[in-house]
Formats: structure tokens, C-alpha cells, sequence
């Protein structure tokens, strides 16, 4: 795995024809996060050919600030100390800026999985990461097994693949896509397979050290194939070529989460916009599980 400045250099001697993805402009090279301002921000401008939105820009030179302010009351407050003055001292200290739970609890990670109808199934995943991240940081969705799984279906094996979202470092830990695939394909018991999915997650050993474990996943899992279909990579000849054979495809669509709260957009083909749904842990669960049997072609 290759990060940061090495990466840069292997993409050099490759010789790739496609440009890179530029720096945000807003956003210091640097790493010093001291640098920057929220205020510096123009919402009307265009962000040309970055991938940050303006919106997520915005949190991030928050924090910077919030950081900045901070690191600047802890000095203040050591001189004032040691001018004797430590009543005053706690006081600057205690002040903070006002920053909603919701938005410092904010998680980003974006992920897709499709079946086509063949019966072929894809993901990816792409992580925002956690507010003020160090540059260089690896997400889960560069970790294999980590942050997405996919493989199509075999005489022994469901189609499956799936995506997820949450605190990268406990997927990264977890490694919960490979886990995700490994429970739900044993089991035959789809609902029962995503709750042990993320009763695993939440009992790990190795998330010992988090108080709170966020997670949350979309799954499909493809069981079978009809119209006497009895491999996904049956072909039929049909004018100069081969073609694959179209295929009945049917199995599950699950959604799963700890978090409070999970976005969710879906659309077959047919649809000519895509759905979208907000779904909500209820009070006084640990998690959510909805599964939606598919049937198509």
C-alpha cells in the first residue's frame, strides 16, 4: 500500500493519462492546522475539480479554528497562572465555542453495491474520515476486507457483496466487511445473520478501548439464479459473439446500523430517480436491521 508523496511518485513512473485531483484550494498542503478560516469560504464560488464539498470544507476549517482557539486560551492561561491569577485562568479556560453534538458526531463515509442482470454483484466505499484527521490517514476503504466485499454467486457460495459506513478506525480494526460476508453467507437466516453481523462488531475484543462502536452496513445477498440458469457465467451464441444469458435474480437487501441514524438511496433500472430514506435506530435499541427481499431481471 503505497500513501501520501509515495503514492504521488509511483503514479509519475506509471505514466497514467488521467490528471490528478487537485488540492482543495481552501485547504492547507501543510498539514499545520492552525491555518484557514470558515470565513474564508465563498459559498457561491466553484470548487473547481475538487472532491470536497462546501458544506464538509466548512466543518473542517471550524475545527481548525476551534483547535486554534483553543491551543491559544491554553497559553493565555499559563501566563495568567503564573501572573497569579488562577481564578481568572479557569475562567478563560472554561469558555468554549458552542458546537452541536449532532455536527461533532458527523460521519461521512459514502458506499454502493449493485447487482446487475447477470446476476453480478459490485461495491465500493469511500471515507470521508473523523473531523481534523492527520494527513496521510489510511481509511478502511483502502484496507482490504475492510470497508467493502464483493464476489458472485458459485454452486456453493450466495452472490454477495456489501458496504460500510461508521468509525473507519473500529472497521479497519474489525476488518467487518470480510466478517459481514463470512456470517452472512453461512447462515441461512438472513435477519439473524445481520444481527450477529453487528453483535460481533459491538463484542469485539479489539474495540475494547471505544466507549461508543459505530457501524453500519448495506448488503445484498444473491441465492439463486432461474429460468434455468445454473451458473451466472452461462453463455448463449447469438449473431457474431458470445453473449451472457439474462438471469432471474433473487435474494436480500439488508440494511443495518448502530448509529442513530443511516441514510439510504436505492433504484432499479426502471426507476427514473432514485428513492432515498433516513433510517432510525429506535430509543433504547442497540440497532436496526431492515431486509427487503429482491426478485428481478
Amino acid at each position: 500500500m503505497l500513501v501520501g508523496s509515495g503514492a504521488g511518485k509511483w503514479v509519475d513512473t506509471m505514466g497514467f493519462t488521467l490528471d490528478r485531483v487537485p488540492s482543495n484550494p481552501y485547504v492547507p498542503t501543510s498539514g499545520n492546522p492552525f491555518e484557514g478560516s470558515s470565513s474564508d469560504i465563498d459559498m457561491e464560488a466553484p470548487i473547481n475539480g475538487s472532491l470536497v464539498t462546501r458544506e464538509s470544507l466548512q466543518f473542517h476549517l471550524r475545527f481548525q479554528e476551534m483547535l486554534r482557539n483553543a491551543s491559544t486560551r491554553e497559553l493565555s492561561s499559563k501566563r495568567e497562572a503564573e501572573e497569579s491569577s488562577y481564578q481568572q485562568a479557569e475562567h478563560t479556560a472554561t469558555k468554549k465555542p458552542a458546537l452541536a453534538i449532532e455536527d461533532e458526531l458527523l460521519q461521512d463515509t459514502v458506499g454502493a453495491i449493485c447487482v446487475d442482470r447477470f446476476g453480478h454483484v459490485a461495491s465500493g466505499v469511500s471515507s470521508g474520515g473523523i473531523a481534523m484527521k492527520f494527513p496521510g490517514r489510511v481509511s478502511e476503504a483502502a484496507i482490504f476486507g475492510a470497508g467493502c466485499w464483493a464476489q458472485d454467486a458459485s454452486e456453493t457460495n450466495a452472490g454477495f457483496a456489501c458496504s460500510m459506513t461508521g468509525a473507519g478506525e473500529q472497521i479497519s480494526k474489525t476488518l467487518l466487511a470480510r466478517s459481514c460476508m463470512e456470517t452472512m453467507t453461512s447462515e441461512d437466516d438472513t435477519s439473524a445473520a445481520a444481527h450477529a453481523v453487528l453483535d460481533n462488531f459491538m463484542n469485539n475484543p479489539l474495540l475494547r478501548s471505544y466507549g461508543e462502536r459505530h457501524a453500519g452496513f448495506i448488503a445484498l445477498k444473491v441465492d439463486a439464479l432461474e429460468s434455468g440458469i445454473s451458473d451466472i457465467d452461462q453463455t448463449t451464441r447469438g449473431g457474431c459473439g458470445v453473449h451472457p444469458t439474462p438471469a432471474v435474480v433473487r435474494g436480500d437487501f439488508v440494511i443495518a446500523h448502530t448509529t442513530k441514524t443511516m441514510g439510504v438511496a436505492y433504484m432499479s433500472t426502471r426507476d427514473e430517480k432514485p428513492k432515498a430514506t433516513m433510517s432510525l435506530r429506535k430509543p433504547g435499541l442497540s440497532k436496526t436491521i431492515f431486509i427487503a427481499s429482491m426478485r428481478g431481471q
